[in-house]
């Protein structure tokens, strides 16, 4: 008996694939923690962490694949170049805008939510940092939402101003790319 496979499955297959086979043209040793988002129109953005051998850094990197042509984006690289990128959470409404948060290293010991924003049929905002500086930002605790007007929410557990105080830290944001302060929305 043939076995088949939902929709996701192969997309997912697809993209590890997918990204594997670019690891080569873009200079990089692998690609992992794939995720991926699918608009009304079957269009889908495709967001992974890679590690950057020319400038040594893990980067966050993404491609779209095109219902209308058909075909997948050249591979774009869409965090800050001089530091480690890590773990991408993507969201997106049923237009197509898109909004992609990571976590990165800042230099004094810290993490930091960063975002880049994709409205449809354009392309990624430069990153902008969403977090304190002297957050510890939890990226596993990390949530994204854009609704169909293009106004988008992000919530993330952080640890404040080197204490083990633990609060949930968010931000609202539009598919434009401008954010709000962050603002503690826990006790």
């Amino acid at each position: 008996m043939k076995k088949s496979f939902p929709f996701s499955t192969k997309i997912f297959c697809f993209l590890a694939i997918f990204c594997f086979y670019f690891q080569g043209a873009q200079a990089l040793n692998w690609s992992e923690n794939q995720t991926m988002k699918v608009d009304s129109s079957g269009n889908i953005v495709a967001v992974w962490q890679s590690y950057d051998q020319i400038n040594e850094v893990y980067v966050i990197q993404s491609s779209y694949y095109d219902t209308t042509s058909a075909t997948w984006s050249s591979v774009s690289t869409i965090s800050d170049t001089t530091i480690n990128s890590f773990s991408p959470v993507v969201a997106s409404n049923s237009a197509g805008d898109v909004v992609v948060t990571w976590v990165t290293d800042n230099s004094n010991g810290t993490t930091a939510i960063w975002a880049s924003v994709r409205p449809v049929n354009g392309s990624f905002s430069s990153p902008a940092a969403l977090s304190d500086i002297n957050d510890i930002a939890i990226i596993q605790a990390c949530k994204v939402s854009v609704n169909n007007s293009g106004n988008i929410i992000v919530s993330w557990l952080a640890f404040i101003d080197f204490t083990y105080t633990a609060v949930v830290r968010a931000v609202q944001g539009t598919i434009t790319g401008s954010w709000s302060a962050p603002v503690t929305v826990s006790n």
